[in-house]
């Protein structure tokens, strides 16, 4: 069964709460749902921009050439670094559909990746480039192209305006097969909630919120950088959840700095 079959994929509505954590810092980004922009969530984009004779990295080999564009070979899959951003024109940036600068910080866009056929391995670059999947901290590489750590058919992440992601796909069979994307995608319009205790609530699990874990074991320089110049903060820290007054002060403290 795949990851698509097991979980059930929401789309938001206004009024909605979403917590997004970032596993490395221990803490995680809060909104509220203002409004979701697109009624229709199913964006059909096709095969995955797999481009003949292009050279992909091998569960057995060194490399394994693509046979014909839109096709992954059989145990091939994109290394790090060469992960995939999807392109559409007219879009801010006509090369990454999803890319946005910090002009749009009033909304993001939750994603979910979903591919054919559903058994393909997932992962993503978060930000562009950096290899986030890890076991035990930094003992073992995980994620595509390995034994375990990363989805099959199905990935959700978050885009917030100002950091690039990437989407990395492997092959595990013998079979090459021919591919298929298409998302399920929310566009909204946030706020953050300013209410110290409201935040607490919805970390500890007290208020319903749909929560999205990002894939980011290690914390690159660019995610701090970037969400602070975006949003006036970094995130909440969840190491404070087990104390309810400690929480609530530093909430207090960094909501001071909220821009959106």
């Amino acid at each position: 069964m795949s990851y698509a079959e097991e979980k059930r994929f929401p789309n938001l509505k206004a009024n909605d709460y979403l917590a997004v954590t970032i596993p490395a810092t221990q803490s995680a980004m809060v909104f509220r749902v203002k409004v979701r922009v697109n009624p229709e969530s199913r964006l059909n984009y096709g095969a995955i921009p797999l481009v003949s004779g292009t050279n992909l990295s091998g569960y057995d080999a060194a490399t394994v050439a693509v046979p014909a564009n839109g096709v992954i070979p059989g145990r091939a899959y994109t290394g790090v670094g060469s992960g995939y951003a999807m392109a559409l024109t007219g879009a801010y940036d006509s090369s990454d559909m999803w890319y946005t600068n910090e002009d749009y910080r009033d909304r993001i866009f939750y994603i979910v990746a979903k591919t054919t056929p559903s058994w393909l391995q997932l992962g993503i670059e978060f930000p562009k480039g950096v290899q986030q999947y890890r076991f035990q901290r930094d003992n073992v590489m995980v994620g595509v192209g390995t034994n375990f750590g990363f989805s099959r058919g199905a990935i959700e992440t978050v885009q917030f305006p100002d950091i690039h992601q990437s989407l990395r796909v492997g092959n595990d069979t013998n079979l090459p097969v021919y591919t298929g994307l298409h998302y399920q995608y929310n566009e909204l319009i946030i706020e953050t909630p300013r209410d110290p205790l409201t935040i607490y609530n919805i970390l500890a699990g007290r208020v319903p919120s749909y929560r999205v874990d990002l894939p980011v074991m290690v914390q690159d320089s660019s995610i701090p950088i970037n969400l602070q110049k975006v949003y006036g903060y970094t995130g909440f820290d969840m190491t404070l959840l087990s104390d309810p007054t400690a929480a609530v002060k530093d909430y207090t403290d960094t909501l001071t700095g909220v821009i959106i």
